[in-house]
């Protein structure tokens, strides 16, 4: 059984069947040189094979985001809208990662890895505000206490 499912792992991934084109924000991973000592090695290389496209498809992804994030900020400090206004928007972010989390990835993990692509898209827009010279408004000072 586990044979079988490894050769169909190997299958499909040497006939590129997926759900979206090709990776190209990655380079290929460099091709082994030896031919597996044992079997447990082959399964491993199947599996390391696997998660090289899948983290080209992530890396694509993200890509694709931080392009929407860069427009956002760029409407925003047109609109002169303060970066603080996302911070609701930003939590319904992390909530829904969660809510889509599955097995073996457990909600806690999935928000953590949100929170750092939000903060790396927040720096992203506060560097191209920098470079472009257009600076997002300041947040407002918070109430204070009383």
């Amino acid at each position: 059984m586990r044979r079988l499912i490894l050769t169909l792992l190997a299958a499909l991934l040497l006939a590129g069947c997926s759900k979206t084109p090709p990776p190209t924000a990655m380079p290929p991973a460099a091709p082994v040189a030896k031919a597996p000592a044992s079997p447990a090695e082959a399964e491993i290389d199947l599996h390391r094979a696997a998660i090289d496209a899948i983290d080209a498809q992530v890396v694509d992804l993200l890509s694709q985001r931080a392009e929407h994030a860069l427009a956002i900020g760029r409407a925003r400090a047109a609109a002169g809208i303060a970066p603080s206004s996302a911070k609701g928007r930003q939590q319904v972010v992390i909530d829904r990662a969660k809510q889509h989390a599955k097995p073996p990835l457990p909600p806690e993990s999935a928000g953590r890895i949100y929170q750092t692509v939000i903060a790396e898209m927040v720096a992203l827009q506060a560097k191209d505000a920098a470079q472009t010279g257009v600076a997002s408004p300041q947040p407002a000072p918070a109430p204070e206490a009383k």
